[in-house]
């Protein structure tokens, strides 16, 4: 259980990265299982950026200001706050 919760907490590390503190949003759109990899530490490291999105603004306004975009990737994931 304890592995599985810092494998938890590094993914949620490594988004709460791109959406906050990256000078601009980035959404990775196809967050799944098969894109966290595991080093030998068991460290999860967010994997497959393909389709993400770098978010500069959104219909002239800022991302911080929107509330949904047109959003792609693995169907059944959506970005906290972007549904």
């Amino acid at each position: 259980l304890g592995q599985r919760l810092n494998v938890i907490i590094d993914v949620a590390d490594a988004l709460h990265y791109l959406h906050q503190e990256c000078e601009h949003l980035v959404l990775h759109c196809d967050l799944k299982p098969n894109n966290v990899l595991l080093d030998d530490h068991m460290v999860a490291h967010v994997s497959d950026f393909g389709i993400a999105r770098l978010v500069l603004s959104i219909g002239g306004s800022s991302w911080k200001d929107t509330s949904s975009i047109g959003i792609k990737g693995t169907v059944g994931y959506a970005p906290p706050g972007m549904v």
